[in-house]
């Protein structure tokens, strides 16, 4: 019998992105929420609910670069309380990897609950639709593929999908505890484990200077899962500088600044392991604009 080599490298290289990130609604998840630079909505719904104004952002990340077809990820939306106890939120997530694509659009929606005197409590759902591909041109060798071969069209690799998650956002004086499971469902698929959660506390060194120590954790099925501690300086709440240490020998380095209603970050990467020889590692720009009531977003719209 005579083997298509160019369908069992096509197999191979599914087989190897299986393995570094599963398909479907977790592909927009993993390791990407990793700097969250001031952009924790991206990781738990309930942070919808727990800033003042309209929260409107843009974050672009880039992994592994030097790669062919490295992973990227570009995000967007808006969140803000539209009442004492309920907010809203929407967002889209373009993610790259490799061969393989996804486009999601989802919306959220957070209620504030007060549970005791300076205790406060999110709960936090987002709903929406994925949409995955697998990308041929991205192969090599994709011009010698069998174009009428079935696997390359899977409904596997190729859906349109509905997705749901949800999250809790803990809040005590200085103490921060967040928990989420951003995609739990999926049409078609079982429960997905995937779960994102981080503690934070904030200690005020004198009136000027904050450092807010905080651990986050990822549970990440297929691959490995994800610790990191990362440590946060803040400057007149208007300059702040970050580090983290992930438990894959990864080192974060984060720097930002707020300015009125205008606030910006940058993070870098730094790839560890024979990974380090051949990608330059990641980057992440996160710019987020707040306008202070639904009120001043119309007024600025109509300047």
């Amino acid at each position: 019998m005579k083997i298509d080599i160019f369908k069992v490298n096509l197999i191979s290289i599914i087989l190897l992105s299986l393995i570094s990130c599963e398909t479907k609604a977790q592909i927009v998840s993993y390791d990407f929420y990793s700097f969250r630079l001031n952009n924790m909505f991206n990781a738990n719904a309930a942070y919808a609910g727990k800033e003042e104004g309209v929260n409107v952002f843009l974050n672009a990340q880039s992994q592994n670069n030097g790669v062919a077809f490295s992973n990227k990820n570009f995000s967007g939306g808006i969140y803000s309380r539209v009442s004492e106890k309920q907010a809203l939120g929407a967002r889209v997530i373009s993610d790259s990897r490799g061969a393989f694509q996804a486009l999601k659009a989802d919306l959220s929606y957070a209620y504030m609950l007060r549970i005791g005197d300076n205790q406060d409590l999110n709960f936090g759902v987002n709903m929406g639709f994925i949409k995955t591909n697998l990308s041929t041109n991205r192969i090599e060798g994709f011009e010698r593929l069998d174009a009428t071969d079935e696997a390359l069209y899977s409904p596997y690799f190729n859906s349109t999908q509905f997705t749901a998650g949800a999250g809790l956002l803990y809040m005590f004086k200085k103490l921060e505890v967040s928990l989420s499971l951003p995609s739990i469902l999926t049409t078609n698929e079982g429960l997905i484990s995937y779960m994102n959660g981080a503690v934070f506390y904030k200690f005020n060194i004198n009136e000027t200077l904050t450092i807010t120590p905080w651990i986050s954790y990822q549970n990440i099925p297929v691959t490995k899962n994800l610790s990191t501690l990362f440590v946060k300086s803040t400057y007149q709440e208007k300059l702040w500088v970050q580090l983290g240490y992930q438990s894959n020998s990864v080192i974060n380095t984060m720097v930002g600044f707020k300015i009125d209603q205008l606030a910006m970050g940058y993070g870098y990467r730094f790839n560890s392991g024979q990974l380090n020889n051949i990608a330059s590692g990641g980057h992440e720009i996160s710019i987020v604009f707040t306008v202070e009531s639904l009120r001043g977003l119309r007024r600025l719209r109509k300047v």
